[in-house]
């Protein structure tokens, strides 16, 4: 049986696309909303997840 290799990293998390969105959000949320990581989710599949920033 042969193992697939999904994580596929193309800039060190969170990337440049990440960091702007967040921080545009802050702007916006409500300070009580603790965002716990920096992700911006582009797309998702099953266990897949690809970010914004082709992660």
């Amino acid at each position: 049986m042969t193992r697939k290799k999904f994580a596929k990293i193309v800039v060190t998390p969170p990337g440049k696309k990440a960091r702007e969105i967040v921080e545009r959000s802050k702007k916006y949320s409500s300070p009580s909303f603790n965002r716990l990581y920096r992700l911006v989710v582009e797309s998702a599949h099953g266990s897949i997840v690809r970010d914004i920033d082709g992660n």
